[in-house]
């Protein structure tokens, strides 16, 4: 009587009663939730039947009321049961493997769900329910050859079977798409190894070596990267730095014969940014450097006359992710020669 020491409680007596099997109303429906331990213990002389089919029947029992709450996991989990037993019966085995196939294919499972779709037909090729979730299953694994099978083996048993006419409609849509996109993807992949051999021909170091595996490419503000011409000649982005004003300015299309006098034309004279009211930079005027990747202390000077292949080939150039940078400063500025560049121990001229 310890349970009424503090008094008789309503609530806790209902609760108490709800453990004795004979007073129980439903059954706990929650994830987790354990059985009372009387109704455990009567349960589980449901499954001490010495006639493994009638086992199995008890197992599938609980695995569809288990599907029917939606317990996917438990339901599976009762199928799994039954069929570790030694079932006899091909009705009641077709009907194991068919409802584990349903209950795998809600957690999308759905290898399992076609594993035991074959099983089914095998007990049952007229299966037309197992023919049609596997040809499911398939088509959302994309595998679209399969899935064509499976629903022409549908359709011999029903040829008029909507579900099936309407699925093979959506697999030969997505089947013509993918190969469609297989096809694309091959052209770009070509397109990527012809660039990335031109590349590699000119002697040209890029950092990382293959930012287009790690979508490293850098654009322009327009979405400008570098480009293979069908003539085999390679057209790059270029970006420009004038830290004097603390600007920078960005070049689509710069073919690599182009010379930096060329780049600096385009950019200073036959466009002159709003910044440089005073126009103290011009073609003749006006360098593009870039520093040295090891060392700190070195800058080198580009010549007007160079082409921006030739610097971007130089053993001391290092493209960072697919986007040429340079310095520009002009020599008539004497921000050029008493803050900038003499915070470099030396000042490398390319002239040829």
């Amino acid at each position: 009587m310890d349970q009424y020491k503090d008094g008789f409680d309503p609530a806790r007596f209902l609760q108490q009663m709800d453990e004795i099997p004979a007073f129980l109303t439903e059954l706990p429906t929650g994830e987790g939730e354990d059985l009372p331990p009387l109704v455990a213990a009567l349960q589980s002389l449901k499954y001490e039947e010495d006639d493994p089919d009638a086992c199995a029947a008890n197992y599938k029992d609980d695995g569809n009321f288990n599907f029917k709450l939606k317990k996917f996991r438990y339901a599976v989990e009762n199928y799994d049961k039954a069929l570790q037993l030694k079932v006899t019966k091909p009705d009641l085995l077709t009907a194991l493997y068919w409802n584990r196939a349903a209950a795998n294919f809600q957690l999308k499972n759905y290898r399992r769900t076609i594993k035991d779709c074959c099983e089914v037909l095998k007990i049952d090729p007229l299966h037309i329910k197992a023919c049609y979730k596997g040809a499911q299953a398939l088509f959302i694994l994309e595998k679209y050859p399969e899935a064509n099978l499976w629903i022409d083996n549908g359709l011999k048993v029903d040829d008029a079977n909507t579900l099936f006419l309407e699925l093979k409609a959506k697999v030969l849509a997505a089947e013509k798409k993918k190969i469609r996109d297989d096809r694309i993807r091959d052209r770009e992949a070509k397109k990527l190894q012809s660039l990335r051999d031109a590349i590699k021909q000119r002697n040209i170091k890029l950092t990382p070596s293959n930012p287009w595996a790690g979508d490293s490419v850098a654009k322009t503000p327009s979405g400008a990267s570098v480009s293979l011409r069908e003539d085999g000649s390679l057209v790059w982005p270029v970006r420009l730095l004038f830290p004097e004003v603390d600007q920078q300015e960005f070049l689509d299309q710069v073919e690599e014969d182009s010379t930096f006098g060329d780049i600096l034309r385009l950019v200073l004279d036959e466009n002159p940014p709003p910044w440089d009211e005073k126009r103290a930079y011009n073609t003749k005027t006006a360098r593009c450097f870039f520093c040295d990747p090891e060392s700190k202390s070195i800058i080198y000077e580009a010549s007007n006359a160079l082409a921006l292949r030739r610097i971007l080939s130089d053993q001391n150039y290092l493209v960072e992710n697919a986007l040429p940078v340079f310095i520009v400063l002009s020599y008539s500025s004497d921000f050029c020669k008493a803050k900038y560049l003499s915070q470099f121990e030396k000042v490398v001229k390319i002239t040829d």
